[in-house]
């Protein structure tokens, strides 16, 4: 969290300058509450401690005075461990451009050029992932190609990208499942 202009930062007697130190209390306290308005489902991928998010938890019903107290408590918790993952994760959400997000338009990517690319993309898809059933593919591209407005159509875009959306993340878990 040191800039990089900021020489003093660590002084003589090997403290903190009052600058950099505000600096980091900006940071945790927007990091605090940005944390404490997250939705719970959002708060379950957070990589916090158990006891910073049972703050966090029992921030999120108080008001008030109450709510300001929490807030400083959890501020505390955060000054003492890492904060870069629980910082990550916050702006992976507060952007929407993590690496579930990159995926997503990843799948559509494919499915635009399937529909648009016909055979030619398919056989590319398949080399990419060789457990996809090409001729499920196929039939649902051509309908959605052939019919594109009719709920048929449709129905048939959709299930292409739900078909994609399975083999990329089977692929995915399967890379993060094999030995480094």
């Amino acid at each position: 969290m040191l800039d990089d202009d900021d020489n003093d930062a660590v002084g003589e007697g090997g403290r903190e300058s009052n600058r950099s130190k505000a600096a980091r209390m900006k940071v945790i306290a927007d990091l605090v509450r940005a944390v404490v308005d997250m939705k719970p489902a959002q708060l379950d991928r957070v990589p916090l401690p158990a006891d910073v998010l049972e703050a966090v938890r029992a921030c999120q019903g108080f008001t008030k005075n109450a709510r300001a107290r929490q807030l400083r408590r959890i501020g505390g918790l955060l000054r003492a461990i890492d904060i870069e993952p629980i910082a990550a994760a916050v702006r992976e959400f507060q952007t929407g451009r993590g690496e579930r997000s990159c995926r997503e338009q990843s799948f559509e990517h494919w499915r635009m050029r399937l529909l648009q690319d016909g055979d030619g993309a398919l056989a590319e898809f398949v080399r990419a992932f060789p457990s996809a059933d090409a001729q499920v593919l196929r039939t649902l591209v051509r309908v959605a190609v052939r019919e594109p407005e009719t709920a048929r159509g449709k129905r048939s875009s959709r299930e292409l990208l739900r078909a994609i959306r399975a083999l990329g993340e089977a692929a995915a878990s399967d890379s993060d499942a094999s030995p480094r």
